[in-house]
């Protein structure tokens, strides 16, 4: 039998959940259309839960912040 804390949980809609994850309500939609986080139907809204929220946190790349240049296209620039 499962208790109330397991039956319960917080459930975000699309722009609350972006908010949280930081970034564009889109990229979220498509993430889930990819399968990289669990989206459920809630009427005709996608919701996405507290721990699909918290496990796409703990799996997705973290940013370093340094760019990698790319080689330049134009021979004149390569030396």
């Amino acid at each position: 039998m499962s208790t109330a804390a397991e039956v319960e949980e917080t459930y975000y809609l699309r722009d609350e959940a972006a908010k949280i994850l930081r970034m564009h309500p889109r990229t979220l939609t498509r993430l889930a259309k990819q399968g990289d986080i669990k989206a459920s139907r809630s009427g005709n809204k996608n919701v996405y839960g507290a721990r699909a929220i918290a496990a796409y946190l703990e799996r997705r790349p973290v940013a370093t912040g340094e760019l990698t240049p790319k080689p330049s296209r134009n021979p004149k620039r390569s030396k």
